[in-house]
């Protein structure tokens, strides 16, 4: 749930994808803002899976970071290393 779901009237979802500092950068954020940093200490068990599914896969700077304007903005930003990756 990105939030958008219980906002009054319609919301943004974007995914963001592009190359940065030899990393792709995938950006997903909504015009919610309505992360709560409280919550995810209590029940983050999804962010942290996704952190060390990330870090086993692609090393420690691989794993999800948030950033949330309350009200106005939430970004979860993943940075996954772009060396040795396949590219077609």
């Amino acid at each position: 749930d990105l939030g958008v779901s219980r906002m009054p009237g319609q919301g943004t979802v974007r995914i963001l994808a592009f190359a940065e500092g030899g990393a792709l950068r995938i950006d997903v954020e909504d015009d919610a803002g309505a992360f709560d940093e409280g919550r995810r200490s209590r029940e983050g068990l999804g962010l942290r899976i996704v952190q060390k599914r990330l870090a086993s896969l692609f090393g420690p700077g691989a794993g999800p970071e948030i950033h949330c304007e309350p009200g106005s903005l939430t970004r979860m930003t993943i940075r996954v290393p772009l060396e040795g990756a396949l590219v077609e």
